[in-house]
């Protein structure tokens, strides 16, 4: 799957580079379309086929995708699985095995991802009855449940894939993390490097959650963008090694999506970054708009229910919003601050800057306020203010923080780097817990008020249309 996307977001990238790009996006969208609604219908014929069984005891051969978690409320482990028969026939999906360490006879830690396991068991219907449950299971593939394995048997395959690898790779970081860092700094350092959310405190993240910057845990283009710059401060662009500098930038690319475990919005951004890397090595212009529809359609291509995952639909809404609002925001700044007539100051660039991350964080909450809502049952009133502090400071604690790990064996290296990042993050810790405090940090919206919120946003939306008018037609047009 993630090999088989890279190649097909290479193909478009160097194709929307050479050929004319007008006629080029037509005939993308065109294909992409109707391939996309065939996957759709035929993604949708098999599942049918596969949630038919529940209810029944069904003999069950499946691979181990993800390792289990133990939700220490049920007393239970849950496995992600990757079907592949179901009573002696072909079965596409996955599937969330639940059982019990004691009682089901299960050691959890067997279940390594690639490992090939049978059993008997009786399979239901996940998340059924609750919304956003199975919107949830659905963007996962996850198409049926099993309990009460019976006849339980594992083999381990002769080679392991990649996504193997990279797990196991994620587990050492967070154990050399783990050893030299406090829990809570531990866990946000796994969390902005690799996406893993497993090792915070449920507390830690909520707090996250409340003051609007728990997309900081969300390996997305902010993370990969500060990784593609940092190789390119490493590697001269005089000409001389564009070959090599290209070759990097695309390596690290790959590597941070398959760190992070090709969660939806690493993909969108890795596809989006893709296209622009290529561009550029053509010696010609990427349109990011462009870059953005293509890259929603390949994952839609791939996977038709990723249009269901919350933060797949944050993430493109979030890069379209700063495409087009916040870039229209960030023009009207320039005359605001007079940088079309006077030479700026350093307090100037500093208010510039916070004024743009301000309007950037202002139209990624108009943006995404419908969805936030529908999928959360409200926004956070706290997130411009922690996000100002907050985000200027993810960038040294991403490249501190990963230097540190990989030289944790230094001494001499890692040690004062340790103490640098720790302040840091303990900084962000702080940040985020001081305004989740905050009474009404969190936002609820009653449903009985959902009318007076679609005014509202109607009216804000009507308001900016008529402000930038003339951006938003020019925006439109490039499209076009």
């Amino acid at each position: 799957m993630a090999f088989s996307v890279l190649c097909i977001s290479a193909f478009i990238a160097v194709t929307t580079s050479v050929i004319n790009r007008r006629v080029t996006v037509l005939l993308l969208l065109c294909g992409t379309m109707v391939l996309a609604c065939l996957l759709f219908f035929f993604s949708d014929t098999g599942r049918g086929k596969v949630q038919s069984l529940a209810g029944n005891n069904v003999y069950v051969e499946a691979t181990v995708s993800k390792p289990p978690l133990f939700d220490t409320e049920n007393a239970r482990h849950y496995a992600v699985c990757r079907l592949r028969t179901l009573d002696g026939k072909r079965a596409e999906g996955n599937l969330r095995l639940s059982f019990s360490a004691t009682k089901d006879e299960i050691d959890p830690d067997l279940l390594e991802p690639g490992n090939r396991i049978s059993f008997s068991g009786r399979v239901y219907l996940p998340g059924m009855g609750y919304e956003n449950a199975e919107r949830y299971f659905y963007s996962e593939n996850i198409f049926l449940g099993a309990y009460g394995a019976e006849g339980f048997s594992i083999k381990e395959p002769l080679l392991r894939d990649v996504s193997y690898c990279f797990g196991r790779l994620r587990s050492l970081l967070s154990e050399k993390t783990a050893v030299s860092f406090p829990d809570d700094v531990s866990a946000l350092l796994m969390g902005i490097l690799t996406g893993d959310k497993d090792s915070m405190d449920g507390k830690v993240y909520d707090d996250f959650k409340a003051s609007g910057t728990a997309h900081l845990m969300a390996v997305s283009g902010l993370h990969l963008s500060v990784w593609v710059a940092f190789v390119g401060l490493i590697i001269p662009s005089d000409g001389r090694f564009d070959k090599l500098r290209f070759v990097l930038i695309a390596a690290v690319i790959v590597f941070v999506m398959l760190l992070a475990g090709m969660s939806k919005s690493v993909t969108r951004a890795g596809l989006m970054s893709f296209m622009s890397v290529f561009a550029s090595f053509f010696k010609t212009r990427s349109d990011s708009l462009n870059n953005l529809g293509a890259a929603v359609l390949i994952m839609i291509l791939f996977d038709p229910y990723c249009a269901l995952s919350v933060s797949f639909q944050l993430s493109a809404i979030s890069t379209l919003s700063v495409l087009t609002l916040g870039k229209a925001l960030m023009r009207r700044s320039d005359s605001f601050f007079g940088y079309r007539y006077f030479v700026p100051t350093k307090p100037k660039k500093l208010m510039k800057y916070l004024f743009d991350s301000a309007c950037l964080c202002i139209s990624v909450i108009i943006f995404t306020f419908p969805v936030m809502v529908y999928s959360f049952g409200g926004i956070s009133t706290v997130t411009l203010y922690t996000n100002l502090l907050v985000v200027p400071v993810i960038t040294p604690l991403m490249i501190l923080g990963g230097i540190c790990v990989l030289t944790s064996s230094v001494t001499f290296i890692s040690y004062p780097l340790a103490v640098v990042v720790n302040c840091v993050a303990e900084y962000v810790l702080a940040v985020t817990r001081f305004f989740a405090g905050f009474e009404n940090a969190f936002l609820s919206f009653e449903a009985a008020n959902y009318g007076r919120y679609i005014l509202a946003a109607v009216i804000i939306t009507v308001f900016l249309a008529a402000v930038f008018k003339k951006n938003i037609c020019n925006s439109i047009r490039n499209v076009l």
